[in-house]
């Protein structure tokens, strides 16, 4: 697994991603994972976890997350173990947080060469948590 910079930015190859904090690997994320690279290999594209550093809910909402289930390095390490081709890890501060969801989705399609995004029902993101699964969706189609 190659640990992203920006320095490697933008990518050359085109990638199926998936976002989230992955606190901790349960059942719920590996489902996850091992969607995305599935969809990677039946697409020849090449598998992509986006994460953050601290984890979003330590900023936005600290008095809900007291620590972190597992560090930023064993965070690494496990994902490693998943297969995952590339990690890219966003630093998650106050002008990060302030992004909006289109402005996000666009980095990840020009930046990261996100072809197509597997995530939870759930899945918020953007300032506000403005944006969702549909409006994904709707970006990944045009």
């Amino acid at each position: 697994m190659k640990i992203l910079t920006e320095k490697d930015l933008p990518l050359k190859e085109e990638t199926v991603c998936t976002i989230g904090s992955f606190d901790g690997l349960h059942i719920g994320h590996k489902k996850i994972l091992d969607k995305v690279k599935e969809k990677a290999k039946k697409t020849k594209r090449k598998s992509l976890v986006i994460t953050f550093d601290p984890n979003p809910k330590k900023f936005l909402s600290p008095e809900k997350v007291p620590c972190n289930i597992i560090d930023i390095e064993t965070k690494n390490e496990l994902l490693k173990k998943e297969g995952i081709d590339y990690l890219f890890i966003i630093k998650f501060d106050e002008d990060f947080s302030k992004i909006s969801a289109k402005s996000f989705l666009r980095f990840l399609v020009e930046n990261l060469k996100c072809k197509h995004i597997v995530v939870g029902y759930d899945w918020q993101f953007g300032y506000k948590k403005e944006g969702n699964v549909y409006l994904a969706e709707k970006f990944e189609k045009e």
